[in-house]
């Protein structure tokens, strides 16, 4: 390996280190702690002067949990390294909030950093804003999905919201809400949360009917929110005033079906992929190479859509206006009881 090659990787890797560091804390100052050696000495090796030591890099892969593969792929390897951390308790659930917290300070922080979001679903962002519909999303991955011993024979009611979870989806709404970002929707992004609900109520899981429509009117609310957001093009925050400053919103409608969750970050100096897995989970990578195909993808997707946001008034309208109408088909369907096999047709 050449020592331009070399640099190379230190570059990549210092520049990890930096993302990954929260706010209040200094390159500089970790380093120095960490690998013991004096400011200067970190300085030196932040302007390429001096190699990391092999005992170095390694200290930092492990600590900031980075695969020194990914740092060492070439352009044209087929191999793609993703950090994963799975998810069987409500513990790690709350690790996993406060990951995305911790990324979103860092994104956050960042001038001009930039969010899109190619949705399957609804961006779970948008749900950190209503504490009993974030809690519903919680619910259900737990109980259907992982099935954990703490939500087994328990029905979906109010008091299962969590305080510590509610107060770091709040946390993590606020800083979503002051990235520009852009979202990618199909007619079916809404039909997963439809869907869910609808299974619920069907497997008689809802405390009561009154819960069951509370959560549908919250989220027509979630609905009224983000399709004026989409007419301002600015997130709105709590006080469901419009958030100004970097806070930028850019809606499209695809009638391209998106077949998973791809949220790609962009800060300008670095690029960054997320991608869900197992329903609720997610895998990360910077591989460089991935995250441009990724991005090429997404652009090509985008020119293929239709921007809704701040133009397009008339289809805007029609858009939120038939996610509105399958709502209306839940709403009745638990109105009458309609307990039916388990089906998604009032979707149709």
């Amino acid at each position: 390996m050449s020592d331009q090659q070399i640099l190379s990787i230190q570059t990549k890797l210092l520049e990890r280190v930096k993302l990954l560091l929260p706010e209040n804390l200094t390159i500089v100052d970790v380093l120095s702690d960490m690998l013991e050696i004096s400011t200067d000495s970190v300085y030196r090796r932040l302007r390429n002067e001096t190699s990391l030591a092999i005992e170095e890099v390694s200290k930092i892969c492990d600590h900031f949990n980075i695969s020194f593969d990914e740092l060492n792929s070439i352009d044209n390897s087929t191999s793609v390294t993703f950090a994963f951390n799975p998810l069987s308790t409500v513990t790690d659930y709350k690790s996993y909030l406060r990951s995305i917290r911790d990324d979103m300070k860092k994104f956050a922080s960042i001038p001009g950093s930039k969010i899109t979001w190619a949705a399957e679903d609804i961006p779970i962002f948008h749900h950190f804003r209503y504490p009993f519909l974030g809690t519903f999303k919680v619910y259900y991955w737990f109980n259907s999905i992982i099935q954990t011993e703490e939500h087994k024979d328990k029905k979906f009611k109010q008091s299962l919201i969590d305080e510590e979870i509610n107060e770091l989806c709040e946390e993590i709404y606020n800083l979503y809400a002051k990235t520009s970002s852009v979202e990618i929707w199909t007619d079916l992004t809404y039909a997963s949360l439809f869907v869910q609900v609808d299974y619920i109520w069907q497997s008689g899981l809802f405390e009561s009917r009154e819960d069951a429509l509370h959560l549908c009117s919250l989220i027509e609310k979630q609905i009224n929110k983000i399709q004026k957001e989409a007419e301002l093009t600015r997130k709105l925050g709590f006080d469901d005033e419009p958030i100004l400053g970097e806070g930028t919103f850019k809606l499209y409608h695809s009638d391209i079906e998106i077949g998973n969750n791809t949220i790609f970050i962009n800060t300008g100096a670095n690029k960054i992929l997320y991608l869900t897995h197992n329903t609720m989970n997610k895998i990360v990578t910077v591989n460089r190479q991935f995250c441009d195909s990724t991005e090429r993808w997404i652009e090509n997707l985008k020119r293929k859509s239709n921007l809704i946001s701040g133009v397009s008034e008339k289809q805007r309208y029609q858009f939120f206006n038939r996610i509105k109408m399958q709502l209306k088909n839940l709403e009745k369907r638990i109105r009458e009881d309609d307990t039916t096999s388990f089906t998604s047709s009032f979707l149709g």
